[in-house]
């Protein structure tokens, strides 16, 4: 599989931002917004859609050729 520069750029930012929720979640929530907070179902939504927009970029392993 080759990524255009656009395409591993969309897929590091998805990446960072997830890594950076995830840790600030778990170390210190007091850093997170008020809606993230308040709605953890709001602040899981927005975590699979980074997620979602990775696998845009690098398909799913459903769409991956098994031999």
């Amino acid at each position: 599989m080759k990524l255009t520069q656009k395409e591993v750029d969309e897929i590091r930012e998805c990446m960072e931002l997830l890594y950076s929720v995830q840790s600030i979640e778990y170390h210190n929530k007091n850093w997170l917004p008020f809606w993230a907070t308040k709605s953890p179902k709001d602040l899981n939504r927005e975590k699979l859609n980074l997620i979602e927009r990775v696998l845009d970029v690098v398909g799913s392993s459903a769409s991956q050729v098994h031999t």
